[in-house]
């Protein structure tokens, strides 16, 4: 994830969210920017590969990361490998928590 990702960590209402939508603002709407909670991927029918997928593109701000599981997690450090990946901004008022 060299240079792709930024970790927001804090107590609820601390302005992660707000940060990461003022920078989708400075980044001006040429720039697609994908917001997005981590309950998302698991509340679709369809498999949470494919929610992350879908929604990966410019960049991306996934709040509430913690909720993700192992193979989320797999998925986005694949993804980031890539040289087409965005740069994503994860947020978290988890300190350290435990990867399902």
């Amino acid at each position: 994830m060299a240079g792709r990702a930024l970790l927001h960590a804090g107590p609820p209402g601390t302005g992660k969210t707000a940060l990461a939508l003022g920078i989708s603002l400075e980044l001006g709407t040429k720039v697609p920017f994908c917001p997005m909670v981590g309950s998302e991927v698991y509340s679709s029918e369809v498999k949470k590969t494919e929610v992350l997928m879908e929604n990966f593109k410019g960049w991306q701000s996934l709040s509430t990361v913690h909720m993700l599981d192992m193979e989320c997690f797999s998925y986005l450090n694949r993804a980031l490998e890539s040289s087409l990946s965005p740069n994503v901004i994860f947020a978290t008022n988890r300190g350290i928590c435990t990867v399902r």
